[in-house]
């Protein structure tokens, strides 16, 4: 499997965790008893489309707010895995057609996997002739987060993180094969302790 696909299907399996990992008020501000539908299909018509082979994953959800009534969002991910020169510009197109697609508001977060610290692009402006746009969307640079907080998380969104920050740590050659080994060990052994179901632990 691709690490695209990994990711897609980390984030369905996980849709609750996910939110709950980059929502903290998420369980007070989602109905989470109603379903989380995915939005893929419509997703792909509406975005523009891409010459770079190398681009990483997006994904759509649609999650129902409480309060009553059919209130609902769409939170927009993408997973960013190396440098792209007009990445922001990039997310305020997707961004103004998903809104003139469904007139939903939307949440844009963009978890950066690459391996550079400073790379992490935040917000798009435009200015001409008096017309200004200020774009700025939510980022979480996992290179940059805490080991040692997310291996105490009991959140097992956190786990996958770990699993990422290690596997970038691989590819900046800070890593041996017998240490994601013994991390992998770790990790399975951190969940069974944290009550995490096996199947969840698999996946």
């Amino acid at each position: 499997m691709t690490n695209d696909e990994l990711w897609k299907g980390i984030i369905e399996d996980l849709d609750t965790e996910f939110l709950v990992k980059f929502f903290p008020d998420a369980l007070h501000l989602f109905d989470l008893t109603k379903p989380i539908v995915f939005l893929d299909k419509e997703l792909s018509q509406i975005m523009p489309d891409s010459k770079d082979s190398g681009r990483d994953i997006d994904k759509l959800l649609q999650v129902s707010l409480k309060g009553g009534g059919n209130r609902l969002i769409l939170v927009h991910p993408e997973v960013q895995g190396y440098k792209h020169i007009d990445f922001a510009e990039r997310e305020f197109i997707y961004f103004y057609r998903l809104y003139d697609r469904f007139k939903l508001p939307i949440v844009t977060l963009v978890i950066f996997t690459d391996t550079n610290p400073q790379y992490e692009p935040a917000s798009y402006f435009y200015s001409f002739l008096g017309t200004e746009i200020t774009y700025k969307y939510r980022t979480y640079k996992v290179i940059n987060q805490s080991p040692e907080l997310l291996a105490a998380s009991e959140n097992p969104f956190d786990a996958v993180l770990l699993t990422a920050y290690w596997a970038i740590q691989h590819k900046r050659k800070k890593l041996s094969e017998a240490d994601l080994a013994d991390l992998k060990i770790d990790l399975m052994r951190r969940l069974l302790l944290n009550a995490v179901d096996k199947i969840r632990i698999r996946k």
